[in-house]
């Protein structure tokens, strides 16, 4: 049996409504907001909260790069008429698309001065755009979204790099080996690991490989949820035979540290163009230029390792 929402949403012969596909919070007081009553600001405020940022990330928009908040949704007036349905009232008029575009505007003026959103125009002509912040989202959805960030702190420990000596000046010094109670013959063992450099690289290596895969890992769940995809890929096989295929130990001791967490960040800005091109385009009913990532497995998105051709 399915969960209380897919059984109240799982309508005969269509795709149930639930859980997996995503959700946000809609508060019953929007009822009783100043623009309630208004069925224009009741399609259109409704349509940002579900579509509005739930991570920050970099989004290309035509031809604007943006750097999206959390809370934010890009879009031009005439695809936010027809993304949020605004657009069928206006069909039949002799000019749909100034006639719709122009609901818009009159729509984002009174959610303005109220407060319950901001406007910000980027651009002109065909290649104008607008930034919606929607103030409060954060605080409303913040308990049942999840935040992903790119990286920018250390993964746990540092990787010395071939050009270096030692481990990188912020990693703690190991400490003396401590006498084993075993035999004379395990604690000279156990010394000779300890002073052995390779092994502490490689122990270094591992933790840091994993700590990179788990927010990779994370992120690839959270953007697939987005589209509405609930994909379940076998995870340890996906980190044994392609994470550390694409990262072996003789390429984490090459590009360091440093050089890790930007691969990382830089496979992020990827899914999140691709992601959120699929989201926009699922929107719009338009067919995104990221289609193969729908159904695309983390597995070959590792194997193709296009992050590195972006770069």
């Amino acid at each position: 049996m399915g969960s209380q929402a897919e059984n109240v949403y799982q309508f005969k012969g269509r795709k149930p409504m639930g859980e997996g596909n995503g959700f946000v919070l809609m508060y019953q007081s929007i009822d009783t907001q100043p623009w309630s009553n208004d069925p224009f600001c009741m399609l259109v405020a409704p349509f940002l909260i579900r579509k509005a940022a739930y991570s920050a990330h970099e989004r290309q928009y035509g031809k604007h790069i943006i750097q999206l908040e959390i809370g934010q949704y890009v879009t031009t007036l005439l695809n936010l008429a027809k993304s949020s349905a605004l657009y069928g009232f206006y069909t039949k008029s002799k000019n749909p698309d100034e006639a719709a575009k122009s609901a818009v505007k009159r729509v984002l003026k009174i959610l303005s001065e109220d407060g319950f959103l901001e406007c910000k125009t980027i651009g002109k002509g065909k290649d104008q755009c607008t930034v919606i912040t929607l103030k409060n989202w954060a605080n409303y959805q913040a308990k049942n979204v999840s935040v992903l960030k790119p990286i920018r702190e250390p993964l746990e420990k540092p990787i010395e790099t071939q050009a270096g000596q030692g481990v990188e000046q912020d990693s703690k010094p190991n400490p003396e080996p401590k006498p084993s109670p075993n035999t004379n013959k395990g604690y000279k063992q156990q010394i000779k690991d300890n002073a052995d450099p390779e092994a502490l690289r490689i122990e270094k290596i591992n933790e840091v490989r994993v700590k990179g895969f788990e927010h990779f890992w994370e992120s690839w769940r959270e953007s697939k949820k987005a589209i509405g995809v609930n994909q379940k890929p076998p995870k340890t096989h996906t980190y044994q035979k392609n994470f550390m295929k694409a990262f072996p130990d003789s390429y984490m001791k090459k590009i360091g540290h440093k050089g890790f967490i930007k691969e990382i960040n830089d496979m992020l800005n990827l899914m999140s163009e691709a992601f959120s091109d699929i989201e926009s385009c699922q929107a719009q009913g338009k067919r995104s230029d990221f289609e193969n990532y729908v159904s695309m497995f983390p597995a070959l998105f590792l194997t193709r390792k296009q992050w590195r051709e972006e770069a």
